[in-house]
């Protein structure tokens, strides 16, 4: 291993002078992790979902994770009498969520020295106490040195199975039989670019006293009730045994209280009180045919009865004992994340922050008089693109400088079709993205124009590419992927506001129908980000406003509820029942 760590050092390309810095990332999830865990439901997976993110601060790497228990209520309480006693949503806590985030390692030579050692790094994040059943999550964020930021190792783990993963190791990546990179191998492979593949559970705490304190109840109920019940046959064998008239007496008590003897409600406050006046009716009854008798029973039963509560206090003493020490783990945990807090380091300003610069570093030129003449060129006058394109804007102002990025119209290299989930384009306005250097940073979408949700705010660094008569191609610069394709990701019929309006001027209008025009847009509305189409009408019968949209700066007007939404943040279509209130 130590030949691996020496070549990844030695083998990554050297970075010049005025390079960029490492580029900030972030990776939503959603895992379905199996475990034997003895304390969750057999056969049940845990389903954890979120968003991983990396960005650099001050030269320092930091990780932060946040995460959503979505299936909570599979833990379980074993007793000793070996029945399981599964939880109720909101009845568990599910803590000190460490999760790994994988990638290949770009570089060749590392992975072939020591039998593909190095084949796959990962990252580390502790995702803290998880939000679940309405309860909102804690966690920090976390600056790890640059020795102990990235593990490598000979292949990808998988940490379903527990031979991947040695968890009473305390170093984490000791724990998947990885070594951590030095520091400057580690800022190499930042500088190069950190694309996270996928993201697994590594191991957690799951805390569930209040299930069993609902268990031991249930317990308590269920030997109180078999106490109580053949402290009863024994007071009804006593009086059966006084004769004929006994007999009798027995079998009328047995009519009247039969309630107190139906199985699906003796454990209930009820079941245990109608036995209690079982046994008091049975003991009168006792005495009135034989005096002294019930004394007699009585104290039969009296070391019994001490014996039952005595057993009762001690083990509900233990019980007790562990929930406390559990609770007071979860407290010192939290105790500790609160004491993180107050160092925490600040999250990135923008998730393009590396793409912001005192001034741009390309301008657009003109070159030949024709509407293809286009191009960009640097500031030594060196030309970076030819003058070949339709037209090509830099981005706008950002804070603390300028995007140094740069959108190109090009109508040129469709001679191919592009296709987008079975629909095909030729010959349209296309539109990418060019980078600092000129090169291409994204695919190339058709597109009427480009959107640029989010560079202004931290929103992920999405772009929206606005394609004519649908929905916008949602893509995220930072992670290099298309969020939203609505060629091939449309909404479901839960997802669609069938519903028809109302218009200013008098009657309705069928959202399927010609005359609703669909209009689609790519807006802030209050907090979130939205992708949503909504009908137009016509500009002299324009749909009755029905609510009040909230704009990303506070303000309000009258407004309506769109035909379908896209949460871009989310990454989901929402439910009808789910919907904004957009502009009007």
């Amino acid at each position: 291993m130590t030949r691996l760590l020496i070549a990844l050092i030695l083998s990554l390309t050297s970075l010049t002078a005025n390079a960029a810095g490492p580029m900030s990332t972030s990776k939503s999830f959603d895992i379905r992790h199996k475990t034997l865990d003895r304390i969750i439901q057999s056969n049940s997976s845990l389903e954890i979902s979120g968003t991983f993110k990396v960005w650099f601060l001050l030269g320092e790497p930091v990780v932060n994770c946040t995460a959503s228990w979505n299936n909570p209520g599979i833990s379980q309480v074993v007793l000793d009498s070996g029945t399981r006693v599964l939880a109720e949503p909101g009845e568990e806590d599910l803590w000190k969520l460490m999760l790994m985030a994988q990638f290949p390692n770009t570089n060749k030579e590392a992975r072939r020295l020591h039998n593909g050692g190095g084949a796959h790094l990962s990252l580390f994040c502790d995702a803290g106490v998880v939000a679940q059943n309405g309860r909102g999550g804690f966690n920090v964020a976390g600056s790890p040195s640059w020795d102990k930021f990235i593990c490598a190792t000979p292949n990808k783990i998988d940490t379903n199975y527990t031979f991947d993963v040695e968890r009473r190791e305390e170093d984490l990546c000791t724990s998947v039989g990885g070594e951590w990179l030095p520091s400057a191998a580690a800022k190499q492979v930042a500088l190069a670019g950190i694309k996270i593949e996928d993201v697994m559970v590594h191991s957690f705490e799951l805390s569930n006293g209040d299930t069993l304190r609902r268990a031991e109840k249930h317990l308590w109920r269920m030997k109180s009730y078999e106490h109580k019940e053949a402290k009863a046959a024994s007071i009804m064998e006593r009086i059966r045994a006084t004769g004929d008239r006994g007999t009798y007496v027995a079998n009328d008590l047995q009519r009247r209280f039969y309630g107190a003897k139906e199985r699906d409600s003796r454990l209930s406050a009820e079941g245990l009180r109608k036995m209690d006046d079982y046994i008091e009716a049975a003991y009168a009854e006792l005495e009135a045919l034989q005096t002294g008798a019930r004394a007699e029973v009585a104290a039969s039963w009296e070391a019994r009865d001490k014996a039952l509560v005595a057993n009762q206090l001690e083990r509900v003493a233990k019980v007790d004992t562990a929930i406390k020490q559990r609770d007071a783990e979860v407290d010192a945990y939290v105790a500790m994340l609160d004491e993180r807090a107050k160092n925490a380091p600040a999250g990135p300003q923008n998730p393009l922050e590396n793409y912001i610069k005192p001034s741009q570093s390309l301008t657009a030129y003109r070159g030949r008089e024709t509407q293809y003449d286009y191009g960009l060129k640097d500031q030594s006058g060196r030309f970076v693109l030819e003058a070949r394109f339709k037209n090509i804007r830099p981005f706008g102002e950002a804070k603390g400088g300028y995007f140094d990025l740069y959108e190109v119209q090009d109508n040129r290299d469709l001679a191919h079709d592009l296709d987008l989930g079975g629909v095909r384009y030729g010959s349209r306005k296309v539109t990418w993205v060019a980078g600092p250097d000129g090169k291409r940073l994204t695919p190339r979408f058709p597109a009427s124009h480009l959107a640029r949700i989010g560079l202004f705010e931290a929103s992920g660094g999405m772009l929206a590419f606005i394609v004519e008569g649908h929905l916008p191609i949602i893509y995220s610069l930072p992670e290099e992927r298309v969020v939203l394709n609505p060629f091939t990701n449309r909404p479901s019929g839960a997802e669609v506001n069938s519903q028809p309006l109302a218009m200013m001027n008098g009657g309705t209008l069928d959202r399927t129908s010609k005359l609703a025009d669909p209009q689609y847009y790519v807006r802030k509305i209050g907090d979130r980000f939205y992708a949503y189409s909504k009908p137009w009408g016509s500009q002299y019968n324009r749909p009755k406003p029905v609510c009040q949209s909230t704009h990303g700066n506070g303000t309000t007007e009258p407004g309506i509820y769109p035909t379908y939404v896209y949460d871009i943040l989310a990454e989901r279509y929402l439910t009808v029942e789910e919907f904004p209130c957009v502009s009007n």
